[in-house]
């Protein structure tokens, strides 16, 4: 089969499943394995359809097929890791994820899913590593901003969790009284970060600090 035959049928393909047209889709992504079981994109996108289609098990096993053909695609190793997160598979997953950004260090999704695989695995600290990279490699993210707010309220660390969730609510929109809302909570917590830094300040001033240490 011709590479311009393969990629109008896996375009047809896409079409059909975005409009809910999964056996149509189903059909074209199994014609194109009929004439090659080694189509990368054919595997990959069958496996997506396979897993939305409830049978998660098999459709990791077509990405990874994909992946055996071709490793170096970043999408391949983070969806692979979307469903065995799905699974309960926290470790395989991780991994999936670690492998897709070490293929591409500005793979936002990625770094957000690695982010909430280790949050699952209460690994906060790490979590809001992973997500904070997701919001250098693409600072309009909002899912990320919200994920990252609330990892850092994990944490413990309320005045930057509420200006993470200022950023999500800016970002994904929503109705004006939340807005009021965050802001006049925000305003209370900034209050007390305000007190809290000053009242440590002052336990400080009477001691030397060592040299090179700052503290705030």
């Amino acid at each position: 089969m011709e590479q311009s035959a393969v990629t109008r049928m896996l375009t047809e393909g896409l079409t059909h499943q975005a409009a809910g047209r999964a056996d149509a889709a189903e059909a074209l992504y199994r014609g194109v394995l009929a004439h090659d079981r080694a189509q990368p994109d054919a595997l990959h996108l069958l496996g997506m359809l396979i897993n939305a289609k409830g049978r998660p098990a098999e459709g990791a096993e077509l990405i990874e097929r994909a992946i055996e053909f071709r490793p170096h695609v970043a999408a391949f190793h983070n969806n692979l890791g979307t469903i065995r997160a799905m699974q309960g598979r926290a470790a395989e997953a991780e991994a999936a994820f670690r492998r897709a950004i070490e293929r591409d260090a500005g793979y936002a999704e990625a770094h957000r899913n690695l982010g909430l695989s280790l949050r699952g695995q209460g690994r906060a600290a790490e979590a809001a590593d992973a997500l904070r990279a997701a919001t250098r490699a693409r600072p309009d993210y909002g899912e990320a901003w919200a994920n990252l707010a609330a990892v850092l309220r994990d944490l413990g660390r309320t005045c930057d969790g509420a200006d993470a969730e200022r950023k999500a609510l800016l970002l994904q929109g929503g109705p004006p009284e939340a807005h009021l809302a965050l802001g006049m909570t925000r305003a209370t917590i900034t209050r007390g970060c305000a007190v809290a830094l000053q009242s440590r300040a002052g336990s400080t001033r009477s001691r030397a600090l060592p040299s090179g240490v700052y503290r705030i």
